[in-house]
Parts: C-alpha cells; sequence; structure tokens
C-alpha cells in the first residue's frame, strides 16, 4: 500500500449513506486494518510500533469526522420498521457492526481502528478517554451503538420477536460485550456505563413462554428451525446471555470495591425492582423470571430426533 492516507477517503465514503459503497469499504477497511505491514510506525509520528492506520485518521482528526459520521448512520429511523431488512440504513448499520466486531476480535489487546472511532484515544499500548471529546459529551459511536441497544424495537405484539430487529440488536450488544470483557477496555466500558446499563436492559427484557410468537411462529410449529423463527430465537438466548454477563460483572465489581449503595441496588434488581435516578421504583424481570425460557415447548420431531 502505497498510499496509506487513502484509508481516510474510505472512511468518509462510509458516511454518504450508499448502502453498497459503505460495505465495500468497511470490508477493505476491516482488511487493512488486519494488516500487520500497517502496525509498524509511520512517518507521521515516531513512536515505536504504532499502528499507521491509526495515526493517519488522527491526523487532522479526520478519526473524528469518520466516526460522527457513522454515528450519523447509526440513528434509529423509524422508516427500517416499516421495510425491515430491505432499508439501506438497516444494512449500514449492519455493516458498521460487522466492522466494529471483527475489528475488535481480531486485536483485542492492542488498540486499532474500532477503538479510535468507537471514541477512545489511542496510544501505542492502551487507551484512555480525552476530556471534552465526544466520549466525555456522550455523542461518540460507543453511545450512539449503547443507545441503538437499548432502543432498537425487536418484539411486535402481533408477530412476536422479530428475526431482522433482533439480528440488529444482538449485533450491538455483541460490540458493547467485546469491549466490556476485554482487558484493554473493560475498566473504561464499565466505568462509562455504570450499573445504569444494567437497570435501563432489565427494564427491557420480554418475558417468553410457550404461546411467545418468532416471526409469528410458534417453538412448536414444525417449520420453526428451517426458517427465521430459528434466527429470532438465537438472538434471544445471546441478548439474555449477555444480559446475564453484564450484572455479573456489575455484582462482582461492586463487591471488590466495597460500593454497598450500588450492591443494594443489584440487589434488588436481581428481586425485580429497578431504581433509575429521579424516577420512581418500576417493577421488572427478577432473576426467577429470567429463566423463562425453560418452559419453551418445542416441537415432537425435534425431541424425537434428539433422543435417537
Amino acid at each position: 500500500l502505497i498510499r496509506v492516507e487513502l484509508v481516510v477517503d474510505l472512511g468518509l465514503y462510509c458516511g454518504l449513506g450508499h448502502s453498497e459503497l459503505t460495505l465495500s469499504c468497511l470490508a477493505l477497511l476491516e482488511k487493512l486494518s488486519s494488516s500487520t505491514k500497517l502496525t509498524t510506525s509511520s512517518r507521521y509520528q515516531r513512536r515505536g510500533d504504532r499502528n499507521k492506520l491509526i495515526t493517519v485518521m488522527e491526523k487532522d482528526d479526520e478519526g473524528e469526522r469518520i466516526a460522527q459520521a457513522l454515528v450519523n448512520s447509526m440513528c434509529l429511523d423509524p422508516r427500517e420498521y416499516e421495510v425491515g431488512r430491505l432499508a439501506s440504513g438497516y444494512n449500514i448499520k449492519l455493516g458498521v457492526l460487522a466492522f466494529l466486531k471483527n475489528c475488535l476480535a481480531q486485536t483485542p489487546d492492542r488498540p486499532n481502528i474500532a477503538h479510535l472511532l468507537l471514541g477512545f484515544k489511542c496510544q501505542v499500548r492502551d487507551l484512555l478517554i480525552e476530556p471534552l471529546s465526544p466520549w466525555t459529551k456522550g455523542s461518540s459511536l460507543f453511545h450512539a451503538i449503547c443507545r441503538l441497544a437499548l432502543e432498537y424495537p425487536d418484539f411486535s405484539p402481533e408477530i412476536g420477536f422479530l428475526s431482522w430487529a433482533s439480528t440488529m440488536k444482538n449485533a450491538c450488544i455483541e460490540v458493547l460485550r467485546l469491549l466490556w470483557s476485554a482487558p484493554l477496555t473493560a475498566d473504561l466500558v464499565m466505568g462509562e456505563l455504570s450499573a445504569e446499563y444494567s437497570f435501563l436492559q432489565s427494564s427491557r427484557q420480554i418475558p417468553v413462554g410457550p404461546q411467545t410468537t418468532w416471526d409469528g411462529k410458534l417453538t412448536t410449529d414444525e417449520e420453526f428451525f428451517v426458517g427465521t423463527s430459528a434466527v429470532a430465537l438465537r438472538d434471544f438466548f445471546c441478548q439474555r446471555t449477555s444480559h446475564y454477563d453484564w450484572v455479573a460483572r456489575e455484582i462482582r465489581a461492586a463487591k471488590d470495591n466495597s460500593i454497598s449503595s450500588l450492591l443494594v441496588r443489584l440487589q434488588s434488581l436481581m428481586l425485580g425492582s429497578t431504581t433509575l435516578p429521579g424516577e420512581p421504583s418500576t417493577q421488572c424481570l427478577n432473576i426467577f423470571d429470567l429463566f423463562d425460557f425453560m418452559d419453551l415447548d418445542f416441537g415432537p420431531g425435534l425431541v424425537s430426533s434428539s433422543a435417537r
């Protein structure tokens, strides 16, 4: 690669709102981010083995421009709820989330361009949060993904869990899970999300049972596992798993740091009561309710084949 500066153009193209162009640019950026040739020092800055792509994107605050374009593409658009996976914005969102997830998974112990775009300040080996940055103002790409994870509607009273919407919600949560579980970002992310994420997610948990539908089908339907209904169920399990993981980490952190007030709030949460600052307590699913999926009933075909 002769002109590393082209990564800035690729990043800016992602903000044009053209689905095919955005996905192609993200795919190329992902390939470049995995190149070992781009992790050595660059002519812009003498800093050991600092990632070249990060150095180029930081020049003239280009990374912040790219990140803001991605933030705009991650805003909740009511039109997506009308046409679902056919919406251009829907596919752009999934593309951005897949790009971030893959970059974070490639080098979980070293800063890469995904960290920069999410709002972190990248050093050679670690990360920090700059004062007066989009992160501290709550306007970073990380915060946009948090809002999407909390607000994206994936349930319809008529159809039940919607596979296309639950895939989006799960993709957001998966990026957050990678961040809060990686040693490089865990402290910063858990400190930013704090316990409020636990309470907000708990208040949004939807109870399930034998009569719950998934893309309009019950789990006893003979064709349940050969269509999109199975995708909706899979995403539900992934989201519940991430919820368990986050709450468990919060409890351990509160215990280790002897934050008794937070422990009391988390205990109440486990018992089915959530309280947000300035608001009265509300009821939510307790720790026993969250195992409601044990009551799901599956078709005899699946049971008999498993027995064989």
